[in-house]
């Protein structure tokens, strides 16, 4: 199921496909695909042209390592056990700055703080939601600025080992459907987590002692160089547990203090509440840390041994790439004008599923043994209706056919393959359902 969790959800992922799709043509070379054949003819001509639809699919999957996730446009957390794709646990490090300068608390010996607490807007999630249990700790070290500086998803930073969630207050069963209530009013979901109000003592403290912590947020930085939120679960049931994708960018994702400060009102002191923002913003490093354990899953069995790939192979989030081959391809006579090229990937997939395929795959692939070549990069949706992935790849065919294409193999990866846990089990040409992936060319040969 793809879960809706907001209106703005669906702006959100499109963006992180475009972001994702610009990023690779960024890096491509700008050869031009071929254009013969498209636009050129006339359908009812069609009539005399011939048509393909036997071409051997060598199917199979691969591990991508070294994916970069340094300032997703979202971060991921949680922990889930899925029975295909095995364990995952993911985590993320962010900076937080300050919304405003010099704040003047006035007299501490006058505030009582109520509570702390890291509010999290959701965005979207994959697995089954179940109770889990959150734990945040403070960076030990910077969250470097500098774009030479790479943060992948083994990437760590050092914390202090002091877990800052209140006690007691960690275990949460996260709802990323219904509206969460701040102080009465209802607000889009999102997770709060109750963080120990010593902290935000010791914070109020250090902006009354006159430090220059609080004069700017890159002071600010420098002084709390950011949080670590992970998750620390016992050990979960095939089946249990999700990630969440968390739109920290948000104006809602934030760490607030509540406290109450006596004033004269009406001339009796009185606890007035307030509030503070620790915000978290595009100006704020960040990075997704995932881990995966794959140990007796099926994906194992075919990154083992690629064969296996003929029956089902697998594409998911953080560098799990399925693969298809096509060398039939190679044989066709470079006469031959390419009408159409549909690839037609049936995925197993049913509407209301816990495990989420997203929205689409990018198909691409690395680039040839001549360092000219250009990878194309294609983005394909996925049919609830169909549950398939079709595409029209007329052009990619089209070059390898005329020799301005290496018949290299063609890589699948989810469209938000750094902000989620999408994945997808497609069918093998080898599956024991009913259908089976192809490629069907309508072409001419002069």
């Amino acid at each position: 199921m793809i879960h809706r969790i907001y209106r703005e959800w669906r702006k959100v992922s499109l963006l992180s496909a475009t972001f994702l799709f610009a990023f690779f043509i960024v890096v491509a070379c700008k050869k031009k695909e071929s254009t013969i054949g498209a636009g050129a003819y006339d359908p009812a001509e069609l009539l005399n042209a011939g048509a393909i639809d036997t071409f051997t699919l060598n199917t199979y999957t691969i591990l991508d390592d070294s994916i970069s996730t340094k300032n997703p446009l979202l971060n991921l957390l949680g922990e889930m056990n899925d029975e295909t794709f095995g364990k995952v646990k993911a985590s993320f490090y962010t900076q937080i700055r300050i919304a405003s300068a010099n704040p003047n608390f006035g007299d501490l010996s006058q505030i009582s703080i109520d509570s702390f607490v890291l509010a999290l807007q959701f965005s979207d999630y994959t697995g089954g939601l179940s109770t889990q249990t959150f734990e945040v700790y403070e960076v030990d070290e910077e969250i470097s600025s500098d774009t030479a500086v790479k943060y992948y998803e083994f990437s760590t930073v050092a914390v202090k080992p002091v877990n800052l969630v209140m006690p007691g207050k960690g275990t949460i069963k996260p709802d990323p459907i219904g509206d969460a209530i701040v102080d009465t009013v209802s607000v889009a979901p999102q997770m709060r987590i109750h963080i120990d109000t010593n902290l935000a003592r010791s914070l109020m403290v250090e902006s009354a002692s006159g430090s220059s912590a609080f004069t700017s947020s890159d002071n600010f930085v420098e002084f709390f160089k950011g949080i670590q939120i992970i998750t620390n679960n016992p050990p979960q049931s095939s089946g249990q547990g999700s990630v969440y994708s968390f739109d920290t960018k948000s104006t809602a994702s934030k760490l607030t203090i509540y406290y109450k400060k006596l004033e004269l009102v009406n001339g009796v002191l009185t606890p007035v509440k307030k509030l503070y923002d620790f915000i978290i913003n595009n100006n704020c490093q960040s990075f997704n840390h995932v881990e995966f354990d794959r140990a007796g899953t099926k994906v194992q069995g075919v990154l083992a041994n690629p064969n296996s790939g003929l029956q089902e192979f697998y594409t998911q989030s953080y560098g799990l790439r399925g693969v298809v081959e096509i060398p039939g391809l190679s044989n066709i006579s470079k006469k031959t004008v390419i009408h159409k090229a549909v690839l037609d990937l049936p995925i197993q997939y049913q509407t209301g599923s816990i495990y989420n395929p997203g929205i689409g795959i990018f198909y691409f692939n690395k680039r040839g043994i001549n360092p000219e070549w250009l990878p194309f990069i294609y983005p394909a949706a996925i049919s609830d209706f169909t549950k398939s992935i079709t595409y029209d790849l007329r052009n990619v065919v089209q070059s390898i056919v005329s020799g301005d294409r290496e018949n290299q193999p063609i890589y699948i990866t989810p469209q938000r393959s750094v902000i989620s846990m999408d994945r997808i089990i497609f069918n093998g040409r080898n599956t024991l359902n009913k259908v089976k992936p192809k490629l069907y060319i309508i072409y001419t040969e002069f």
